[in-house]
């Protein structure tokens, strides 16, 4: 054998052989490799997988009849804007930068049902 063979299969079998022992120390649970599909990309994980961020949802708030509402708060309905809320409590839109700046809304475009809004 020639020695650029020779020097290429030793380099292969020291992969090789550090791939056994990488494989070696990856803890895995008992249950064995999880298999999950990423776009065009499959992707086998040993060990912890880290939680579905689409399985966590948020709790929902409990729903307050008005009697029950206290008048300073306003539950986010769908389709409501900081707009159609101080028109609607305040009689006039123009309140809608107070309420966003009272409760801390970088992006008022962003509100979602459910959200709870200081009004005072």
């Amino acid at each position: 054998m020639s020695r650029t063979r020779l020097l290429a299969l030793a380099l292969f079998l020291a992969l090789v052989a550090l791939g056994v022992t990488l494989v070696e120390k990856v803890p895995a649970k008992a249950e064995g490799p999880v298999v999950t599909s990423e776009g065009d990309e499959l992707v086998l994980v040993f060990g912890e997988v880290p939680p579905d961020p689409a399985a966590a949802e948020e709790p929902e708030a409990p729903v307050l009849t008005p009697e029950q509402q206290p008048p300073d708060v306003h539950i986010v309905q769908k389709g409501d804007t900081l707009s159609s809320i101080a028109l609607q409590r305040f009689g006039s839109a123009s309140y809608a930068a107070e309420i966003a700046a009272l409760n801390g809304l970088d992006d008022p475009d962003k509100l979602r049902p459910g959200d709870r809004l200081r009004l005072r």
